[in-house]
């Protein structure tokens, strides 16, 4: 994408899991749990990492070029996202939005299904 000049706006929905999983199989089951991927930068493997090791906005810096231009938002309401995505600079380079969402968050149709 770089290499072709895209700016594409990616989205990350970290619910930290497999959330049709945790309502079929168990809400608890570990298996069910996604890792937040870590900024290797700041957080060595073996270490217990803190929760601002922990960077999904940090991914573009790993996967780009210097010459790329990039920018990363981490949301957690809508009023956030909303901001976001009203920046007159939204979506100008290669943009990546970690969308922060309840981790049993689910659709009703899911909800009346599992019921």
């Amino acid at each position: 994408m770089v290499h072709l000049g895209l700016k594409p706006v990616i989205f990350v929905v970290n619910n930290r899991g497999y959330t049709i999983e945790r309502f079929l199989h168990g809400p608890t089951a570990s298996f069910n749990d996604i890792v937040n991927w870590y900024d290797r930068m700041h957080c060595p493997l073996y270490v217990k990492a803190e929760e601002n090791c922990r960077k999904w906005t940090k991914l573009l810096d790993a996967l780009s070029d210097e010459k790329a231009v990039s920018k990363s938002y981490k949301v957690t309401t809508k009023a956030e996202l909303n901001r976001v995505l009203s920046r007159p600079d939204f979506g100008k380079e290669i943009t990546l939005v970690e969308v922060v969402v309840p981790m049993f968050d689910a659709p009703p149709v899911l909800r009346r299904y599992i019921q």
